[in-house]
């Protein structure tokens, strides 16, 4: 990496860390004000803004990044703005019409009234998500850094306190922490609206020149999002409120790093991206930071994931060990996310948004037919089975990014096996040889025998 490519990023995932960190320090008081029942709720309402979140300005905000022209740009603004307001609109009358049907599909009758905030929550974050890319495209990542840390500690005490008022303050501290970080992007001087300086014309004219992105990227998007988001919904739907908090909690946890690092190094690789591309270093640079994610996260994952259960007891408190156990299994996906992040952005940069949507449209379905198959199974058996096939599906995407790059598929997956059995066979003889041993005694030599592996293979150049 460049020196400009890692200072942008630190400055982003410094941001994003902080803001990260502090959601999970304050993550054990919350989970002794909230039962795992309203954590599941939570999670439902989550999901539900989550997917619509994708269609909220039908993805114009990509194209933001790519734009040259700071009066082109000010014009997508205006019209993924348009778009915000007509779709959240939309979406408001069948919540006001239907409210007890919708939350009975949801699973969520005994809090229906937490749907009357969906529509005002999704323009808020629609909004965020609009200057987020602004401020991609002109590469304001210590503001857009800041941002997070004000919406991470809005989130932090608004939740906190509003356990002691009412028992959804997981949903209302969501909503005021994404008002507060868009206020905080508003009141910026050199963020704005621009409803006065670009003409009509103009607006429907990049609708129509960016028309791939709703075209495409929408469908791939919403059917990418609702494939990650519809497990807890359909899960609701075949297993207890308080089996889906555990799950929130559970991936709440694991995504941490994938939102600390691997997000951060997505979105300032998607600024790069068109250097990348033009100079033909985008195969390069694709396989570079990949690998660098790899060697990241299997030391990491190889360590701790025999030790989450009573980690997550200690921590959250016991009510939560079960939580522990399902982030066990879920960690294998989790994996692959994290080294999949940055790349999911290489099919925009390529202008391979079709393939994309073909892909997650095709996943979609995989994903929703397999819950239905599993719903016959207990939920920890259901997960398992389920993380298992999401694991397998990411890696199937990142050979599609890497076919496309005309990058070895051998060579990709050579780096993950070599790295996953370098690390995880050893801990796994520790953890199961030494059973005569406390946790905390095979926990650290398992951490020291890490660290040895972790500086062997960097002295060899692994």
């Amino acid at each position: 990496m460049n020196s400009k490519f890692t200072k942008n990023i630190v400055t982003l995932a410094s941001g994003t860390a902080s803001a990260q960190v502090l959601l999970l320090l304050i993550s054990p008081l919350l989970t002794r004000l909230y039962t795992t029942e309203q954590f599941g709720t939570f999670g439902v309402f989550l999901s539900v803004s989550t997917i619509l979140l994708v269609a909220a300005s039908f993805k114009y905000e990509l194209a933001l990044p790519l734009i040259k022209t700071h009066r082109i740009a000010k014009a997508v603004i205006q019209l993924c703005m348009f778009i915000l307001t007509v779709v959240c609109s939309i979406i408001s009358v069948p919540i006001f019409i239907y409210t007890e049907e919708i939350s009975s599909i949801l699973g969520i009758s005994s809090a229906k009234n937490v749907l009357y905030f969906l529509p005002v929550t999704l323009f808020f974050c629609g909004a965020y998500q609009v200057f987020n890319f602004y401020c991609i495209r002109t590469s304001k990542f210590k503001m857009l850094s800041i941002s997070k840390v004000v919406q991470s500690i809005s989130m932090a005490v608004s939740q906190s306190l509003c356990s002691f008022f009412t028992l959804f303050g997981l949903v209302y501290g969501y909503f005021i922490a994404f008002l507060s970080s868009l206020v905080f992007f508003i009141n910026f001087r050199k963020i704005y609206l621009y409803y006065k300086t670009v003409k009509i014309m103009e607006v429907r004219a990049v609708a129509r020149k960016y028309i791939n992105f709703p075209k495409y990227s929408l469908i791939a998007s919403l059917a990418n999002t609702s494939s990650t988001m519809l497990p807890v919904i359909l899960f609701s739907s075949f297993y207890s409120a308080s089996a889906i908090g555990l799950y929130v909690l559970a991936q709440r946890v694991l995504m941490a790093p994938v939102s600390i690092v691997g997000t951060a190094v997505s979105n300032v690789f998607l600024s790069n991206a068109r250097e990348y591309r033009e100079k033909g270093r985008l195969n390069s640079e694709t396989l570079k930071i990949h690998t660098q994610l790899i060697a990241i996260s299997t030391p990491v994952a190889a360590l701790f994931s025999m030790y989450l259960p009573t980690l997550f007891s200690v921590i959250f408190g016991e009510e939560w060990s079960e939580a522990g156990e399902i982030s066990k299994y879920l960690l294998l996906w989790v994996y692959f996310v994290f080294t999949a992040s940055p790349i999911s952005s290489v099919l925009v940069a390529i202008e391979k948004q079709k393939l994309g949507a073909q892909f997650d449209s095709i996943v979609l379905c995989i994903r929703v037919g397999f819950i239905f198959l599993l719903s016959r199974l207990s939920f920890l058996d259901a997960l398992i089975y389920f993380s298992i096939l999401n694991a397998l599906i990411v890696l199937c995407f990142i050979g599609i990014v890497f076919a496309n790059l005309n990058v070895s598929l051998l060579r990709v997956y050579a780096l993950h096996l070599k790295h996953i059995t370098y690390y995880l066979l050893p801990t796994l003889v520790v953890y199961f040889s030494m059973s005569e041993y406390s946790e905390l005694s095979r926990f650290m030599i398992s951490f020291s025998l890490v660290s040895l592996q972790f500086y062997l293979i960097k002295k060899a150049k692994f």
